[in-house]
């Protein structure tokens, strides 16, 4: 299957800690592993951390540097000249703003995938509008959960005859229990009572992930709670937190490079997001073996409709989250493990990156042979 090489260009806003970002670095490592040619170019500027996870494997990183405000027609046709300078055999974007300057750069001279990562992408721009007036502009379009793509198809966002499924992976060598590097830090020290049952939270501190849900129902709960995040809303959430009084039981970590720690030193995953896609933090929690309460979005349904992995709550009700979490707490030990054993093996059997490298090049041979009439006017 990987016997022809291929020349990639992944598009994407910025590099970082996100899940698509995450994501994007997975895919990208296994494509230069199996030999094929990567390079990566991000809209904006940012941290020289991320570049250098990737220039490190020798995957260069062209920055266009756009700015956080509306797109700039001169960084379009910038991006097209990178795109003619690099003849990619096949580009592949990522989150819609990528997608939208990808679509109008190339201009369906190369084979152009793009990928949403949620059920409801926003923007500062008409992200639904720019979708539907530029869909002619892509040769294919995913998302990461099924959900999310019928309903981008229902909106008229992708067509349907041109979109489907694709999941993320996950490493799940790296991100297993089992792993002698991931070992535990103390992060239960600074709780008033670290023996109280310990949930996590990772993500960014935007509207979507909803943390005041999670927070309110913290509050009505005998459990602990570890937050690891950074974004606009840091301060707003921990403000919450001293409203609620319940400073002694919750405490907030920075973003690291690795979460692995994290994830060992809990009990359990949470997840209180209004929209998801298919959350890059619910498969690792699932292979580091960590049962999972979440709210009922886009592919956690998929993940824990038969509760063996852990508990899907159907509204946004705090009684019924905190009903949730307090019978999560509730379990005994055997059926937490049991748990985190059955989502582990359902991520390993359906979640791997490995796996889902190999779907993707499928999916790029297939593009690239159907379009190649196209490619030769």
């Amino acid at each position: 299957m990987n016997s022809t090489q291929m020349k990639i260009v992944y598009v994407i806003p910025v590099l970082g800690y996100g899940g698509a970002e995450t994501q994007l670095f997975l895919l990208a490592k296994r494509m230069l592993s199996y030999g094929h040619s990567v390079t990566i170019i991000q809209a904006l500027h940012c941290s020289p951390e991320f570049i250098s996870q990737y220039t490190e494997l020798g995957i260069e990183v062209i920055s266009l540097g756009m700015k956080k405000s509306l797109p700039n027609p001169l960084l379009l046709i910038k991006l097209r000249r990178e795109f003619k300078q690099l003849q990619p055999d096949l580009i592949h974007s990522h989150i819609a703003q990528a997608n939208i300057l990808a679509r109008i750069a190339n201009w369906r001279k190369y084979p152009l995938i793009c990928t949403a990562h949620s059920s409801g992408e926003k923007g500062r721009i008409n992200i639904k509008m720019l979708y539907k007036y530029t869909d002619a502009l892509s040769h294919w379009n995913t998302n990461v959960s099924l959900a999310a793509v019928d309903r981008y198809v229902e909106l008229g966002l992708f067509s349907s005859e041109r979109s489907d499924y694709v999941p993320n992976g996950v490493d799940t060598v790296h991100f297993s229990s089992a792993n002698k590097d991931s070992n535990p830090a103390v992060f239960k020290k600074p709780f008033a009572d670290p023996s109280k049952f310990t949930f996590l939270a990772i993500g960014r501190f935007v509207t979507a992930k909803n943390f005041p849900l999670m927070l309110r129902s913290i509050a009505k709960v005998d459990a602990n709670l570890l937050v690891c995040g950074e974004g606009p809303l840091e301060a707003d959430f921990k403000l919450l937190v001293t409203a609620l009084e319940i400073d002694d039981r919750v405490v907030f970590v920075e973003t690291m490079p690795d979460v692995r720690p994290l994830y060992k030193s809990a009990d359990a995953f949470i997840m209180s997001s209004t929209w998801e896609g298919l959350p890059m933090v619910l498969l690792e929690a699932m292979a580091m073996s960590l049962p999972v309460v979440s709210t009922n979005v886009s592919g956690a349904s998929t993940l824990f409709t038969d509760g063996l992995a852990g508990k899907l709550v159907f509204s946004f009700a705090v009684e019924d989250y905190a009903k949730a979490l307090s019978e999560m707490i509730l379990l005994p030990a055997n059926e937490l493990t049991k748990m985190g054993h059955h989502g582990r093996r359902k991520v390993v059997h359906e979640f791997s990156i490995d796996k889902v490298s190999q779907i993707w090049i499928a999916k790029y041979q297939h593009i690239i042979k159907i379009t190649q009439p196209n490619r030769a006017q």
